[in-house]
């Protein structure tokens, strides 16, 4: 909801979901675009949203958001992703996104209470809250720069330990 209405403000803006997965939660923003780029770099994800999701405003891509040239739009959403990812391949994602969105939307897994951000691991399907680590972009060795950051909504991960925190960057 909390997003529903940021995306309410921005009066139809377009967006790229960095991340689209099985499009649950990306389906309950389509009505508040004008455009949206669902990018997951799995091609079976891409068929299935594909034969699902039948609308005139999104395009399904397989594509890599380390590697692959993404579309700019202005807003680019990252859902419990980079927890995934390597600090270079999080370095690879940001030079990637420089100069093409007006917002970046992150929302990551981290573990609650006092954490050591960014802890670097290899790649892979483990998420950094297992070593006390989320990531946090504003934080070492990423600190990206914004004009403003706004921390929009942290709620627990229950039944999972930890929160999920979804943050707001304007560049």
């Amino acid at each position: 909801e909390v997003v529903k209405e940021f995306l309410k403000k921005k009066h139809m803006p377009t967006l790229t979901d960095c991340g689209c997965g099985d499009f649950n939660v990306g389906k309950n923003f389509l009505s508040l675009s004008k455009k949206y780029y669902a990018i997951d770099i799995f091609q079976d994800i891409i068929d299935l949203n594909k034969s699902k999701f039948n609308y005139k405003n999104i395009e399904f891509l397989k594509l890599d958001i380390v590697e692959d040239n993404i579309p700019s739009a202005d807003i680019c959403t990252v859902r419990q992703v980079l927890q995934h990812f390597s600090n270079q391949d999080i370095f690879s994602f940001i030079e990637n996104i420089k100069n093409k969105f007006k917002f970046l939307l992150i929302t990551e897994h981290l573990p609650d209470g006092k954490f050591k951000s960014n802890i670097d691991m290899q790649t892979s399907f483990i998420v950094r809250s297992r070593f006390n680590s989320g990531v946090l972009l504003h934080e070492k060795p990423f600190e990206i720069k914004f004009k403003q950051m706004n921390e929009l909504l942290r709620v627990s991960a229950a039944p999972y330990k930890g929160v999920i925190s979804t943050i707001l960057y304007e560049f």
